[in-house]
């Protein structure tokens, strides 16, 4: 991940990307903030921090005390697009090498 980033900004940039590649579908759960921060070295406030960043792009919705669910692009911010063709980066590696299945809302 990218030093110069926070770790709020690592967490969403991670997801981001993995999202825009497919990794989970429209209305599939992330996994919980304790995957999240083990596989991406951070803490849970940072996760939570970088989910919240994913929500105000309407690229997740929170429900509360629920896990974050995948918000159909279409539905996603404008600011979104301009992530787009970063979407090919090989960041989400951290995410692929894994057995986990999608998570269940």
């Amino acid at each position: 991940m990218d030093e110069s980033l926070s770790r709020a900004d690592q967490v969403t940039h991670a997801l981001r990307e993995a999202i825009l590649l497919g990794i989970w579908k429209p209305r599939e759960c992330l996994p919980g903030e304790r995957e999240i921060a083990s596989r991406l070295g951070v803490n849970r406030s940072s996760v939570r921090a970088g989910l919240k960043q994913l929500e105000q792009l309407r690229l997740v919705a929170i429900r509360p005390g629920g896990r974050a669910t995948v918000i159909p692009p279409e539905d996603a911010s404008i600011e979104v697009l301009r992530h787009l063709p970063d979407a090919g980066d090989a960041s989400t590696g951290w995410w692929r090498s894994s057995s986990s299945t999608a998570a269940r809302c």
